[in-house]
C-alpha cells in the first residue's frame, strides 16, 4: 500500500509535475530537521517544542497526501500540546517508522520529471 496519494499532490499543483517533484524534494531537504525537533522536544521534556514540529511536520504531509504519516504526525502534535511526552513518544514512533516508507515514493516522485 502506498504512503503517498500522489494523483491527489499532482492535483493540488494542477497537474504540473515538475513542480511537485520539486516540492518533494524540498521537503525531503525540510522534513528531518522537523523530526529532530520532535525528538528533541521529547528528550527535554519540552512539549511546546514537540507540538510546533509535529503541526508543521503534519502540514507538509498533507500536501501529499501521506494520510497515515500526517496521522502519527497529529498524534504526536496533540499529545506534546497536552504535554503527555509518554504518549507523544509513542505516537513519534509511528511517524518514524511512517517516514521511513515514504521515502522511496518521495524519491521516485523527485525522479518523475
Amino acid at each position: 500500500m502506498r504512503e503517498i496519494d500522489y494523483a491527489m499532490a499532482l492535483g493540488r499543483v494542477g497537474g504540473d509535475k515538475a513542480l511537485l517533484a520539486e516540492l518533494a524534494g524540498m521537503f525531503q531537504e525540510e522534513y528531518p530537521r522537523l523530526l529532530e525537533g520532535v525528538r528533541t522536544g521529547l528528550r527535554s521534556g519540552d512539549g511546546k517544542a514537540v507540538n510546533v514540529a509535529a503541526h508543521q511536520l503534519k502540514g507538509l504531509l498533507a500536501q501529499f497526501g501521506a494520510d497515515r504519516a500526517r496521522d502519527a504526525a497529529y498524534l504526536v502534535e496533540t499529545a506534546g500540546r497536552a504535554g503527555d511526552l509518554k504518549e507523544a513518544g509513542e505516537a513519534f514512533a509511528e511517524l518514524e517508522r511512517r517516514m521511513e516508507k515514504l521515502q522511496s515514493e518521495l524519491k521516485a516522485m523527485i525522479s518523475a520529471t
